[in-house]
């Protein structure tokens, strides 16, 4: 999976990516290092080549002290943004999303949602269409 994830980044823009699981068990208890000191964006939903159940994504920002309040609000727009448009709302979160992507110098992330909110509007969505990306190449 961790070879799969390191391509899926490209897809984002993003540096380090990482999966729920490895998400859900970050505490480095030998440093002290704990889940909330570190800033995790929530992604996606994919299925990655070769894995038939979707994984959970997270974007791994870096450490939490080290950004502003401003990169804070960013990310924190973005989720916003990635709820409202896994409930299908692609206008608002179209918006949202472009509004995180003029915070802090842009973010390719924002970005790339942007551009699939504005698809989904024009195009629409299957009705079975649950926000899961399938990832076509490694």
């Amino acid at each position: 999976l961790a070879s799969r994830l390191e391509g899926v980044n490209k897809a984002y823009g993003t540096w380090i990516i990482c999966s729920e699981s490895t998400y859900n068990g970050v505490v480095d208890f030998n440093n002290g290092i704990h889940k909330d000191e570190i800033l995790f964006r929530r992604l996606d939903r994919v299925r990655v080549v070769g894995r038939s159940t979707p994984v959970q994504l997270y974007n791994i920002v870096g450490f939490r002290n080290e950004f502003n309040s401003e990169k804070l609000e960013q990310i924190e727009i973005f989720h916003n943004a990635l709820d409202l448009y896994l409930n299908r709302d692609f206008i608002k979160a179209g918006k949202l999303f472009i509004q995180a992507n003029s915070i802090c110098g842009g973010d390719p992330p924002s970005v790339i949602y942007a551009h699939l909110c504005k698809n989904n509007v024009e195009n629409g969505v299957e009705d079975n269409w649950d926000g899961i990306r399938n990832m076509t190449s490694k």
